[in-house]
């Protein structure tokens, strides 16, 4: 008989008992009903793995488990590893059941020998020795020997003590950072000698039908193995922890998670969340219908939690997260329809997980939200009704913001839903038909005069450059139209030049937001500084610094209080209320002081954007909607581009081109970018998803031009490589703003077109020797041959 494969015991013949055993028996049973399963464990293993490799020192034993049966034929001879593997499994077996197996008469005491004992089992130091007595002979055989059980030995491998097997919900009952140190040996390991793992009998004993389970599933998806059948594995882990769900309730099960991911280390906690995302992922190649799938559901009720936690300690990146398959994967109309909840009000939506949808997926939802919304308003369906399609804007130049905020009044009054519309802009007194250019100049200008210091209405820090509302500023009105102006780009999908910061999006994607010290380091972050260094001082708050709960701030000028609360000047800030200090300054600053300015502009934003798809973006992905994104990758520029009028990827002019951008600087490159397309962001997706155009212009002597409004770039075929350079840097580093200096350009070109004009005349005065010897010689060979003639 293999001792590892056993069946269930079978009842020993043992001697008759008596009626006063019998009742012994029964009280002692009714005693150890009372007492919890793993009490029992510790000394379960313990006898077992004595009578597996030291015997129980009964001469007539007749018990098939233990060594001092020497008649048995099937009498286990076993190593200490293989011992405990089988005194595990013969351990997990009924509670009373176990005893059949056990060599003790009843009513007798076991020998000294039999008593608990620790079991020599696999750990982080005898996996070392093994591994390193591998390294020295070669031989991977004796270690693989070894890993053969280890799926078996996984239950009891790494508890604390054989104690804790049912322990709480939030507790895994093992010694998590030995089973972390001893997955990182064996991945090593695994790179020169691969070993398969059998990952589903390790699953199948290691998530114990038990309140450890969630904190052991989590390890489980920290195992550096990953098999084939990692999909099996993982679908029955989760659905086992459903099952647990059902039992403990979803509040309990929830707040365990938490405080579980609130306490593990970076590493798995990158782990688990990569693994669920990749399990997601091949889900969506096995399953028939990924909204019905179970197991995908649970997988993202763990990455709620994880998110929702990662906000707080902010410990991956938020982008982390993103689905990239699953993006591209699910139909953007069919999702929306089963988000809104159209046909049916038990559809299952992957919106209502955001967190794995790209930013460039949720902004196709707004556009779709932007189509529905207007196909449901009646002129829509109402035949023999030409409704206007576009949202038209009469401008004066000289007028621009007036025109502009009487346009959206009157939209705003007459009908909001008319936002939705594609925008075109008229300046008035000129000609021509807005393709999309004129609009984006129209941006680009009413964006640059309301951030002009002529109106006032932001402040400009001098160290991040950041912009922040400015509190004196009384222009309420402008504040709405520019929050106006932010939702009518995002339905136009035009990028716009603002210095934010990451703070302002957070007041419109959350109106209940609570600011921290993080928000205000992008404002004021000398005063955040100096905040941090209130909570971190170790000396006499009180004596040392001297501060009150009244704080002073400049206005035009003069110095002003406010009090942060009743009689602030009497109220010391100390160590026991410094931090409550902090909490009510940053929100006088971030919130207070800035109410009615902040409350202006969000409710401009409102006006346009009021539907539910903008509410998908977090606080960032808004920045990256309304501004693009700071990562740009040109090799997409350059792969994506557009060339015309002659000019094509291999002419010598654009060979050169690619080859002077490439050795530029990031900052050259942002500048470059803000000359061609009056910004120095790229768009959601990345600059492959820009039309940028490159045209041919003969004139080899005059700068770089651009139509920021089209992301058009004029770029004259100049005879070498450094000319290109030398230029193309000379019109770059004049733009500012949203295009050229106009008149430092101006004097650049009057000055290139003189020099040409010097160079032409420089070649007449050259030749002009030439021509008056040739027009000498004519003159005398004529008058010779008159001569001879005559």
């Amino acid at each position: 008989m293999d001792p590892m494969d056993l069946d269930p015991p079978l009842p020993r013949t043992t001697t008759p008992l008596g009626e006063l055993e019998v009742a012994k028996e029964k009280e002692k049973k009714v005693e150890m009903e009372r007492l919890p399963f793993p009490l029992e464990m510790k000394g379960r293993v313990g006898r077992y793995f004595s009578q597996l490799t030291v015997g129980c020192g009964y001469e007539s034993c007749d018990n098939a488990m233990c060594v001092s049966n020497r008649g048995h034929p099937s009498s286990p001879k076993l190593l200490p590893t293989k011992a405990a593997v089988v005194a595990m499994k013969l351990a997990k077996g009924s509670r009373f059941a176990w005893k059949t197996y056990t060599c003790s008469p009843s009513g007798n005491p076991p020998p000294e020998h039999l008593l608990p004992k620790e079991v020599p089992l696999l750990t982080v130091a005898s996996l070392k020795e093994l591994v390193e007595a591998e390294r020295v002979s070669g031989d991977p055989s004796a270690l693989d020997e070894v890993l053969k059980y280890f799926p078996r030995m996984t239950p009891f491998l790494f508890l604390k003590g054989f104690e804790a097997i049912d322990v709480a919900l939030g507790d895994s009952g093992l010694d998590e950072n030995a089973m972390r140190e001893f997955y990182e040996i064996l991945a090593e390991r695994c790179t020169r000698h691969p070993y398969k793992i059998d990952r589903a009998e390790w699953a199948k004993n290691l998530l114990l039908p038990t309140n450890a389970s969630l904190r052991r599933f989590f390890l489980l998806m920290e195992f550096p193995v990953v098999p084939v059948d990692f999909l099996f594995v993982v679908s029955r882990a989760l659905l086992l922890l459903n099952e647990l769900i059902g039992k403990k309730g979803l509040k309990s099960f929830t707040t365990s998670c938490e405080e579980y991911m609130k306490r593990i280390p970076l590493k798995p906690f990158t782990l688990l969340q990569e693994r669920l995302n990749t399990f997601i992922s091949l889900q969506i190649f096995v399953q028939d219908s990924i909204h019905d799938c179970e197991v995908i559901q649970f997988a993202l009720s763990l990455l709620k939690i994880m998110f929702e936690v990662n906000t707080t300690r902010k410990i991956i990146p938020a982008e982390k997260f993103y689905n990239l398959i699953l993006s591209g994967f699910i139909d953007i109309r069919m999702e929306y329809r089963r988000w809104k909840k159209i046909e049916s009000q038990d559809e299952f939506a992957f919106c209502n997980h955001p967190y794995v949808l790209t930013p460039e997926f949720k902004a196709k939802i707004v556009n779709i939200e932007s189509i529905i919304s207007k196909r449901l308003q009646p002129w829509f369906h109402r035949p023999g009704i030409n409704e206007m399609p576009y949202l038209v804007f009469n401008v004066k130049r000289d007028r621009l913001i007036r025109d502009s905020y009487d346009n959206i009044a009157s939209i705003r009054i007459g009908n909001p839903a008319d936002f939705k519309k594609q925008l075109k802009v008229v300046f008035e007194g000129e000609e021509g038909v807005d393709e999309g250019g004129v609009r984006k100049e129209w941006f680009q200008l009413l964006v640059s005069e309301l951030f002009s210091v002529k109106y006032g209405m932001f402040i400009a820090d001098d160290e991040t450059r950041a912009h922040w509302f400015n509190q004196r500023s009384q222009d309420f009105r402008e504040f709405e139209l520019l929050g106006t102006v932010l939702g009518l780009a995002i339905y136009n999908n035009v990028l716009l030049n603002l210095h934010f910061p990451l703070v302002v999006y957070q007041k419109l994607a959350d109106p209940n937001w609570s600011p921290t010290l993080e928000d205000l380091k992008d404002i004021n972050p000398s005063l955040a500084r100096g905040l941090q260094q209130l909570l971190d001082y170790n000396g006499d708050v009180e004596e040392d610094l001297m501060m009150n709960f009244q704080i002073t701030y400049d206005y035009y000028g003069s110095k002003q209080t406010f009090d942060l609360v009743d009689d602030a000047f009497n109220v010391p800030v100390t160590a026991a209320n410094r931090e409550k200090y902090v909490k009510l300054y940053l929100e006088y600053l971030l919130i207070d002081s800035v109410k009615a300015q902040s409350d202006a502009f969000r409710t401009g934003f409102a006006v346009v954007v009021e539907g539910d798809a903008i509410k998908l973006f977090e606080p960032a992905e808004l920045q990256l909607l309304i501004c693009g994104s700071p990562e740009l990758e040109f090799a997409e520029l350059e792969k994506y581009a557009v060339y015309t009028d002659g000019y094509h990827k291999d002419h010598p002019t654009i060979v050169n081109f690619w080859n002077v951008v490439r050795k530029f600087t990031p900052e050259e490159r942002r500048n470059l970018l803000a000359f061609t397309t009056g910004s120095d962001r790229a768009p959601i997706g990345g600059l492959g998803k820009l039309r940028f155009v490159i045209t041919y212009q003969p004139n080899s002597h005059r700068l770089p031009t651009s139509h920021t409004c089209f992301n058009h770039l004029i770029l004259p075929a100049y005879e070498d490589i450094n000319t290109l350079e030398k230029l193309l840097k000379t019109a770059v580093a004049n733009s500012t703003g949203f295009g050229p200096n106009f008149f430092s350009l101006l004097l650049l070109s009057l000055f290139l077109s003189l020099y040409e004009l010097i160079c032409l005349f420089h070649l007449l005065l050259c030749l002009f020797p030439v021509f008056v010897s040739l027009l000498s010689m004519l003159i005398h060979r004529n008058v010779v041959g008159l001569k001879l003639e005559n």
